[in-house]
């Protein structure tokens, strides 16, 4: 019953915007877009296959003027008539950041680089703070000086979790608080490092929504 009344309901609502769902460049199904915002995409439609979060899907979305938005995300919610992701990357066409990001303060230190994939010790452990993260990188404050294109390793502590990454540094500016921050990108992540992520953002983006309305 619940099937039918939701092929009613799509049947009868306008303007809709078809997204279709891939994995591994496989088409799964289609479905229509229901929000896009914040970093997120909502997709509603009939029968979804139920996923595993943190699984990894292309979204193509295709407008009534024959624009299209290619997405790509992992899945934060499934369920059979809707679906929450997370935007990883996007279409040069879309209006979305590359990177949903979370603003955040986390002490990271520091013990290895990575010299061809080996991990080397560092001479003293480099003291740093993660200053935002996303799922594709973060943001590095730190008072020692690291060359754009060294690789680190480390242990990066989420809430009550603790996960080992691997990244680059792609580039580096001033800073007001630290002598230098670093763009860094995540080198070769794995799936429950992802599912960690994904669980973080969203972790940190209700304590911002809490905090909002406790303002107002």
């Amino acid at each position: 019953m619940d099937d039918e009344n939701n092929q009613k309901k799509y049947k009868d609502t306008d303007n809709l915007i078809q997204a279709d769902i891939y994995k591994d460049e496989k088409l799964l199904v289609s479905g229509y877009l229901w929000s896009k915002k914040n970093g997120n995409l909502e997709l509603k439609g009939n029968i979804f296959p139920l996923l595993d979060p943190g699984e990894k899907l292309k979204i193509i979305v295709h407008y009534e003027n024959g624009r299209t938005e290619v997405f790509l995300t992992y899945v934060f919610l499934s369920q059979k008539n809707y679906m929450r992701l997370i935007v990883i990357s996007k279409s040069i066409e879309s209006d979305l950041r590359s990177y949903y990001r979370v603003d955040t303060e986390i002490p990271m230190d520091i013990f290895y680089q990575l010299i061809k994939d080996v991990p080397v010790a560092v001479d003293k452990p480099i003291k740093s703070t993660v200053l935002d993260i996303s799922l594709g990188g973060f943001l590095l404050g730190c008072n020692r000086d690291l060359p754009v294109g060294n690789q680190y390793k480390a242990d990066l502590i989420l809430k009550d979790t603790i996960i080992n990454i691997s990244f680059d540094i792609v580039r580096k500016a001033s800073s007001l608080k630290f002598t230098n921050q670093y763009g860094c990108i995540f080198k070769n992540n794995s799936r429950k490092n992802d599912q960690e992520l994904c669980k973080y953002i969203f972790y940190r983006e209700k304590l911002k929504r809490i905090a909002l309305n406790n303002i107002i």
